[in-house]
């Protein structure tokens, strides 16, 4: 055997070896307190909690049971996330994380681009939701009087800018709600379960405490219909300010239901279409003012 195949074998036994020590000894649980600090001291308002972390061959880290916190209320569990660094764009100016997570049955995919230094830097993501359960999404679990099923899909973009001083954010998303149900505690209606087709969600986050829904497209078994306005975000979440307004189309058949409690006949006979309401919801959300005028 020549000398350079034994100093190529050997090379690669030393290399080898190394890697598998770096894997088998790494400090899992002292990262994963490292990264939480870290995450938690950012002006965020997020806190996360992760009960284990293990690494990826080659340069990549699996992160099971990775929980967020809003101000302390649980908002969203990953069963698990993997993350994966493009190591050639870390030469670049925008450095790139893909993150791919499992959750509510579905799964969650991230890009993650980071510019500027660490300290300070500037992250924007691109998120897409695929085929959630959003009835067991915590936060839409505490909505009182309320309960929402349905698979959820979509899109979500963020951006961080730590460079200002109170670390400027923004977010829009696109939201698609396939096969949902609703219910609703409201003692002036009979029936408190709507069935619908599919609703569709766009929003805007204007700061963190204020979200404003662009429209909200909604088409039922018992009635179609649109929506806007804004939402102010209080802990608890029941404490949280709604102002929207739209219109409902209502169907025939469940028209003839609501003639059956109210003179539907009577009370919306001139000055709109058939069978067309305008509404609008105002107040703390778990008891808002309803008007249908």
């Amino acid at each position: 055997m020549n000398q350079k195949l034994k100093l190529t074998l050997y090379l690669g036994y030393f290399i080898g070896i190394t890697v598998f020590f770096m894997y088998y000894l790494f400090p899992s649980d002292k990262v994963k307190t490292y990264i939480e600090s870290m995450i938690n001291e950012r002006n965020l308002n997020i806190q996360i909690q992760i009960q284990r972390l293990d690494l990826r061959f080659p340069f990549g880290v699996t992160f099971y049971g990775l929980n967020l916190f809003k101000e302390g209320n649980l908002f969203y569990e990953f069963d698990k996330i993997n993350i994966a660094a493009d190591l050639f764009s870390f030469f670049s100016k925008s450095r790139k994380i893909y993150v791919k997570g499992i959750s509510y049955g579905g799964n969650t995919s991230i890009i993650f681009v980071v510019k500027g230094n660490v300290t300070q830097p500037q992250l924007s993501c691109d998120v897409m939701l695929h085929d959630l359960r959003i009835g067991d999404i915590p936060f839409i679990k505490s909505i009182p009087n309320f309960s929402l099923s349905g698979i959820l899909s979509g899109n979500v973009t963020f951006y961080v800018d730590f460079l200002t001083k109170e670390a400027k954010k923004e977010a829009r998303a696109e939201i698609y709600i396939q096969s949902p149900q609703i219910q609703v505690n409201l003692p002036v209606l009979q029936e408190k379960v709507f069935d619908f087709f599919q609703i569709d969600i766009n929003l805007n986050l204007i700061d963190d405490n204020k979200m404003n829904m662009k429209k909200c497209v909604f088409k039922g078994t018992q009635f179609d219909g649109y929506t806007s306005g804004n939402f102010i975000l209080k802990q608890p979440i029941q404490k949280s300010d709604v102002n929207i307004s739209g219109q409902l189309q209502i169907h025939d058949k469940f028209w003839e239901e609501l003639n059956q409690v109210f003179p539907m006949d009577e009370i919306y006979k001139s000055g709109l279409r058939k069978h067309q309401i305008p509404f609008r919801l105002k107040g703390e959300i778990d008891n808002p003012d309803i008007s249908f005028r």
